[in-house]
């Protein structure tokens, strides 16, 4: 079956197609949609390519891929960017219902996006697969580093509140008897001026400027796969903020923000509570919350009985590429 398949770079008139292969690969996210690749693409100056494995001219995987020069000197790609945390390798659903069978199938068509891969000579290559790729065992040792990510995820079809302690829930109910309004918001400026807050006075840049976050807005209105939520203050004040987003496989809390000084309201957990009753009542079946890989996240979200769900990182690198990086870290 391998030498039936083929890898190439997928042309713009091709991304619809990309696009139903996102939706039918259990692997598959709504970070890796055409129009979401290409809005990061723009905001961040990256070359984009996505590489497609055919096999009879059916599209049956693919892994796109970000890139530019490192100091004009590596060359160096990856799945993932800012605000995009997954790129994971597409692969097609195999047929076979024999264990077998699917997984020669997986292997072939992942090898053969592999080697194209390596063919195009790039320094260093990152690939971030969604927490549904476990099996990793393609990746040589020989090519590939492999290293483990963690992300929380959250049951929404349990009783939400029997699942959170008592503690939590007094806090949210004391949110509540404060006046706190929560509700959806269509005025991404409202987000953005937030965020740009917190990150300043921590004397740090925000992840992205205005103009990515409006153009993400307008694709997660225009397909239905998104919104932002926020906690308002009885002054008017935003004290929380969150948009969570969706595939057709579960919600993501994509990008949160708050408020240090009204922090002792707790109004990030009323909004999470609320945002959880939301989507439950929608019939999704869990949220990925994030935050597993940043300790000072993980304290507020562990508070809600999170699952932790690993996910795991590849990364391959060329021999001078290898020396250079070794040479560095033995420097620091």
């Amino acid at each position: 079956m391998s030498s039936e398949m083929m890898v190439r770079e997928l042309e713009t008139s091709e991304h619809e197609l990309w696009d139903e292969l996102v939706d039918i690969s259990p692997y598959g996210t709504i970070f890796q949609k055409s129009d979401w690749l290409t809005i990061c693409r723009d905001s961040f100056n990256f070359d984009l390519k996505m590489y497609g494995c055919f096999h009879n001219e059916e599209l049956v995987g693919g892994c796109s891929l970000f890139s530019k020069r490192a100091r004009r000197i590596f060359k160096v790609a990856s799945s993932y960017c800012n605000m995009t945390p997954y790129g994971s390798i597409l692969i097609k659903r195999s047929a076979s219902r024999k264990v077998r069978n699917q997984e020669e199938f997986q292997n072939n068509v992942l090898r053969k996006i592999l080697d194209h891969i390596e063919e195009q000579g790039f320094d260093q290559v990152s690939i971030s697969n969604s927490s549904d790729f476990i099996d990793t065992r393609q990746f040589s040792p020989d090519r590939w580093t492999r290293d483990i990510s963690y992300a929380y995820y959250f049951d929404l079809r349990e009783d939400i509140d029997a699942r959170m302690p008592k503690g939590l829930r007094t806090i949210i109910r004391r949110a509540n008897e404060n006046g706190i309004l929560v509700k959806k918001e269509e005025n991404i400026r409202r987000f953005y001026d937030l965020i740009r807050q917190t990150y300043e006075k921590q004397q740090l840049i925000p992840p992205a400027d205005l103009d990515f976050f409006e153009r993400i807005m307008e694709f997660l209105h225009r397909t239905r796969q998104g919104e932002m939520w926020i906690a308002e203050m009885p002054t008017g004040e935003v004290a929380a903020a969150e948009i969570i987003i969706w595939d057709n496989k579960r919600a993501h809390r994509w990008a949160a923000t708050s408020d240090p000084e009204l922090k002792v309201h707790n109004a990030t957990s009323l909004l999470l509570y609320n945002i959880f009753r939301d989507l439950k009542s929608r019939d999704f079946k869990e949220i990925n919350l994030m935050s597993g890989n940043t300790p000072k996240l993980t304290t507020f979200i562990t508070g809600f009985n999170p699952e932790l769900v690993p996910y795991y990182m590849v990364t391959s690198y060329s021999k001078k590429f290898d020396a250079c990086r070794q040479i560095v870290n033995k420097i620091r």
